[in-house]
């Protein structure tokens, strides 16, 4: 988090909104940062997800249940 927005951050409650989630590393890292930088807490809202490599809505046609 850059110096000058970090002192608007402490004990803020933060949103964040991420379009496609794949791994969740990046989702993960700005999470840990807005802690750090003080944030009260930091909740994600995530429009789509890449489904892991092993989920069967990945295999062609297969339905899930």
């Amino acid at each position: 988090v850059a110096p000058g927005w970090a002192a608007r951050l402490v004990g803020k409650h933060i949103v964040v909104i991420d379009d496609v989630l794949t791994s969740g590393a990046t989702l993960d890292a700005c999470t840990a940062s807005l802690l750090r930088a003080g944030a009260a807490s930091v909740q994600a809202l995530v429009l789509a997800r890449v489904p892991a490599p092993d989920d069967p809505e990945r295999q062609i046609g297969v339905q899930p249940d």
